[in-house]
């Protein structure tokens, strides 16, 4: 995206959204008053990282990682969302399931436990050489309750977060976009105020298909389901058809599923306009030219040039306040 200080203006290129500010702008006060809160503690879990209370920091610390990747990313519409989620499905399964026909151990697996406490016996028997294990800042650690004083923990990957929660901010979204149009539609002038409501919208359905999906997964350990005797489930191989397959079901009976698929769904209608898209009569520029003509303003001319770069396609120009 391009952002200038003067300007006030934000392209929103391709799945990521830029930050609003230009590359001078300082930084607010409140994330500077925050800072040092956040490094006391991140430092408090580090040096007290093997204690029995210290995974609820962990997780703390990783909601926060979530959080924030889910509001820097965004994906323009449902079919890179099932792009993107299929390609991670077979990632999912194939690191988890299929790699130890490949490279004799789950690399998933082993990438998540690799700070599991370990005990090596000496040649001679006589010691024991004990390693007590280290946590993995890279997940979500929940105490399991038959056991809650061994430490032993169930773990789901940041991934198994992150992936399916593109699709849900897509979900709401959508939502937000659908709510838009249907108060417009309301309140507009000659219109019947008996109007049928929204009904579910995309983002509820999305996160009742992600419980359930989670919860197949749990099952599915559970039961002990495993393939080349894996000691854990590819939490996406549940998650993604759940989640995308809710979303999409939704979307057909709504009949909104062209829409949703490339995109044109998340729009609020009257609210953007294709970048380097030009009103009739030039009603939307503002004058100042030579001879009272009126000008493309500095949002246009700065989004038009990503039309011309080949992202007119995926791009709209929002003006800042």
């Amino acid at each position: 995206g391009a952002a200038g200080g003067g300007a006030g203006v934000s392209c929103q290129l391709g799945v990521v959204r830029p930050r609003r500010g230009g590359g001078g702008a300082p930084a607010d006060v409140p994330s500077v008053a925050a800072l040092p809160c956040a490094l006391a503690f991140c430092l408090t879990w580090l040096a007290h990282r093997q204690a029995g209370w210290a995974w609820a920091m962990q997780d703390t610390m990783s909601a926060a990682v979530c959080a924030t990747f889910l509001r820097t990313v965004q994906l323009p519409s449902l079919q890179v969302a099932t792009v993107l989620l299929g390609l991670m499905f077979f990632y999912d399964i194939f690191m988890v399931f299929i790699s130890p026909a490949v490279f004799h151990h789950s690399v998933m697996m082993s990438v998540a436990t690799a700070g599991e406490a370990s005990a090596t016996p000496s040649a001679d028997g006589a010691t024991c050489d004990r390693f007590q294990g280290e946590r993995m800042p890279m997940l979500l650690l929940f105490p399991r309750a038959s056991s809650p004083s061994s430490r032993d923990y169930a773990m789901l990957g940041l991934g198994d977060v992150v992936i399916p929660g593109l699709l849900l901010t897509l979900a709401a979204r959508a939502d937000l976009a659908a709510t838009t149009r249907w108060l417009a539609a309301a309140t507009a002038p000659g219109r019947s105020k008996g109007r049928r409501g929204l009904g579910w919208g995309y983002w509820l359905v999305a996160c009742l298909s992600y419980c359930v999906g989670l919860a197949m997964a749990l099952l599915a350990n559970a039961y002990n389901v495993t393939v080349n005797g894996v000691q854990g489930q590819p939490a996406l191989l549940y998650l993604v058809p759940c989640a995308l397959g809710a979303v999409a079901l939704r979307a057909q009976v709504r009949g909104e599923l062209g829409r949703l698929w490339d995109g044109s769904a998340l729009e609020p209608a009257g609210t953007r306009q294709p970048v380097g898209a030009v009103p009739e009569g030039g009603g939307g520029f503002s004058g100042g030219g030579a001879g009272g003509e009126d000008e493309p303003s500095v949002q246009q001319q700065l989004c038009g040039r990503a039309a011309a770069a080949g992202y007119d396609n995926a791009s709209h120009y929002t003006p800042l306040p």
